[in-house]
């Protein structure tokens, strides 16, 4: 199979996990916020896709094929995977750090800005923080201005 029908897939292999984990169409659904007809064109069409049965339902109760057994285990690992990857990126991003230059009048800055720099900077100890006064235009790009206050 190709990568581009492996992604269009995830979406439903996803699905076929909080099935499995829920027990019950009925539950998944609840939990995905949709009706458990979409949950179950969603499994016809992985199952068309995969030429296999995952599913057998009856009226009391969902039993998973062998096949859906390891398919659903494979999945587990896709989604463990996913979860590590966002951890990944959380963790970097869990701590504000780096360069802010912000602009503004005079004025404004003296009045408003300069009384919220130190709270700011003892909740952000990784931020730098860069305050250009200027009452008059300025080249923001030029001038590598992340943020600026103009009173009009």
């Amino acid at each position: 199979m190709d990568t581009h029908k492996l992604i269009a897939l995830m979406p439903d292999l996803a699905t076929f996990i909080v099935i499995v984990d829920e027990g019950s169409y009925t539950a998944a659904s609840r939990k995905l916020g949709v009706t458990p007809s979409a949950l179950s064109k969603q499994i016809a069409r992985l199952e068309k896709a995969l030429s296999v049965k995952l599913l057998e339902r009856t009226t009391r109760k969902l039993m998973i094929s062998e096949s859906g057994n390891r398919i659903y285990k494979q999945c587990t690992q896709m989604i463990d995977a996913a979860k590590q990857a966002i951890e990944i990126s959380s963790s970097e991003h869990t701590v504000p750090s780096g360069t802010v230059t912000i602009a503004a009048p005079k004025a404004f800055m003296n009045i408003l800005l300069q009384p919220l720099v130190k709270p700011f900077l003892t909740q952000y100890p990784e931020v730098n923080l860069k305050l250009k006064a200027c009452d008059g235009d300025i080249d923001i790009i030029a001038e590598g201005i992340d943020v600026v206050f103009r009173l009009t």
